[in-house]
């Protein structure tokens, strides 16, 4: 999952998907929001993987 994720993150998570959440180029430089997308999207995997395992206790 992770090696799909970046490789495909730009085609999942457009650009143009977060343009109003970063309207100028003023203030410090922010890591670009395809990778946080990803990593936000691993997260919730990793938490759901989690409870399913945690259940099966």
């Amino acid at each position: 999952m992770f090696a799909f994720l970046a490789k495909h993150r730009g085609e999942l998570f457009p650009a143009e998907t977060f343009a109003d959440m970063y309207p100028s180029a003023n203030g410090r430089p922010s890591m670009p929001p395809q990778i946080l997308a990803a990593a936000i999207t691993l997260q919730a995997l990793n938490l759901a993987v989690s409870v399913e395992l945690m259940s099966r206790r």
